[in-house]
């Protein structure tokens, strides 16, 4: 936070929010939200509560470092007048889903024979997704990628006889709408905008069930073939 509002001093087109919510995005507990609500779908409730409890709390822990860096950032620096940048061109985000998926690999550790599969899911989840969305919404494109994402992982697992979960959690994680949580906690809590989207609330926690529904569907057309 502290160096984002720095770095506006110099480059006022830089949004300071969506700066620090990219920094961040890979602690923001998206994936634990969907998979608690997956335990409590399947009424693993100890579980599955636990597990959203500390997701929530972690997400408040990150939102409260962010806003106190952003107050230290403004009374060092000082505020800067912001200027809309350009629109990016659509190409950059399949870029950023190839970053993205890359950076999973390494993260979870992906055995580098797996890694091609994994990468794939992401691109599966992610296109699935944005093609069924124009079509049917968002909610909705988001049970569809979701579900398109089970059956390939399941497929891989009855194929490779390999766990699902290897390639799954890869493409889950490119459909989580965790930055939506982050900023649907920030128009709730400072009630400004980051993202011009109505309703975003509403529309996260559909998301979620969607996610949760689509991988439940998947299961109960292709069962996958091993687990851990």
């Amino acid at each position: 936070s502290l160096l984002a509002s720095a770095i506006s001093i110099i480059d006022p087109s830089i949004n300071i929010p969506m700066v620090i919510l990219s920094s961040i995005i890979v602690f923001i507990p998206g994936l634990s939200l969907t998979v608690g609500l997956s335990e409590l779908a399947a009424r693993h409730l100890m579980s599955g509560t636990a597990r959203i409890m500390d997701s929530i709390m972690m997400l408040f822990k990150l939102y409260f470092g962010a806003v106190l860096g952003m107050a230290l950032g403004n009374l060092i620096w000082g505020t800067s007048v912001f200027i809309p940048p350009e629109t990016m061109p659509i190409w950059t985000s399949w870029l950023a889903v190839t970053t993205l998926s890359a950076s999973l690999v390494i993260l979870f550790k992906v055995r580098l024979k797996d890694a091609p599969w994994g990468m794939i899911s992401g691109y599966i989840a992610f296109g699935v997704s944005i093609w069924a969305s124009n079509y049917l919404g968002v909610a909705l494109g988001a049970f569809v990628g979701a579900f398109t994402l089970g059956l390939y992982s399941n497929l891989f697992s009855r194929i490779m006889n390999l766990p699902s979960s290897i390639v799954r959690i890869l493409g889950l994680v490119v459909l989580v709408p965790g930055s939506k949580v982050y900023i649907g906690l920030n128009s709730a809590v400072s009630g400004q905008n980051m993202l011009n989207v109505p309703d975003l609330g509403s529309q996260t926690f559909l998301i979620f069930m969607s996610l949760v529904a689509g991988i439940i569907f998947s299961n109960a057309v292709l069962p996958h073939g091993k687990t851990l």
